[in-house]
This record gives structure tokens, C-alpha cells and sequence, in this order.
């Protein structure tokens, strides 16, 4: 019966949790704009996908913690408590990674993420190049950057958007 309720628990959770997140965070995953202006998010897949996976290791655990077979209570609560910790560790990234945004505009490209902010303008840039995880590097004269990722809603659009601008550098 366990094995039962954790596989439910996996599929509602990974397949539900972008779900929610989009609902919830519409103005996060979304996209709005042409190639002359706009901005974007991170996709709901992304982290609706870590939110999905915190209902079921909060399940995993509730189990443990329940199952009266599973040894002493001392035991089983900290069991819980490492998977808890292991949790919240692997989670912060994933949604602070979820309140990233990306604008752009005849002026430039802007990223604005939780921590930090970085703008490169069109007229400035002299590196636009595909990265390994699918995405976009632009680099500008001054050695600051903007990237995109596969996770990024939107990246051919920004990518239009160089080539738009940026013609001479744009080679994809």
C-alpha cells in the first residue's frame, strides 16, 4: 500500500506542480512581447517540476515517520529530519532560480534575477553564442554578460530579438 501511495504521490506531484506553479505564478512563466520588445520568465516545468518533488518526499517521509515496522520513533524522526534538510537545501536554488526575468527592448537585453541584475545593450555587445545547456550567451564590450537556458520561456524570441538588433553578430 506504501509503494502505492508514493507512486501517486510522484506522478500527482511531478505532474501537478508545474500546474500549480503556473496558475499561481502566471506573470513568472509566461511570455509577452514581439521581437522589438518583451520580456520573459523561467518555465513552470522547471520549478513546478522541484515543487512537485517536495509533496513527494514530504510524502516519503510522512511515511516514514507513520510506518509503525520501521524501527524506534527516534529513528524514524531523524530519517525525516535528513530528508527535510536534504530538501530545503536542494529547493532554495530551484526557486530562487524560479524568480528570474528577462526584458528586452530596442535598447538592450535585461536579466533580473533574486540576487543580481545585469543589462547588456544591443550597440555594446560583440559575443552572441549557443551555450551547452541550450540557451544563450551575450557578452558585451564591457565583459558583462546575459544567458538564457533551455528553462528560459521564450529563448528563440530573445534570439529573434538579437538577430533583429544584432544582424552581424547573430550567426544560428
Amino acid at each position: 500500500m506504501e509503494r502505492l501511495i508514493l507512486a501517486l504521490t510522484a506522478i500527482v506531484g511531478l505532474a501537478g506542480g508545474p500546474i500549480v506553479v503556473a496558475r499561481a505564478f502566471p506573470a513568472r512563466s509566461s511570455l509577452e512581447g514581439n521581437v522589438a520588445s518583451g520580456q520573459s520568465g523561467v518555465s513552470s516545468m522547471f520549478w513546478g517540476g522541484a515543487l512537485g518533488l517536495a509533496l513527494f518526499l514530504v510524502a516519503v517521509a510522512l511515511l516514514i515517520v507513520l510506518d509503525p515496522s520501521g524501527g524506534p520513533l527516534a529513528f524514524r524522526m531523524q530519517i525525516a529530519a535528513i530528508m527535510s534538510v536534504s530538501l530545503s537545501l536542494f529547493l532554495v536554488p530551484m526557486v530562487i532560480c524560479g524568480f528570474h526575468r528577462w526584458r528586452w527592448d530596442q535598447e538592450g537585453l535585461e536579466f533580473i534575477g533574486a540576487f543580481r541584475r545585469a543589462r547588456v545593450s544591443w550597440a555594446n555587445l560583440t559575443e552572441i553564442r549557443r551555450t551547452l545547456d541550450h540557451g544563450q550567451l551575450f557578452r558585451a564590450a564591457a565583459g558583462n554578460s546575459v544567458r538564457t537556458s533551455e528553462y528560459t520561456v521564450g529563448v528563440r524570441l530573445i534570439a529573434a530579438a538579437a538577430a533583429h538588433y544584432r544582424p552581424d553578430l547573430y550567426s544560428q
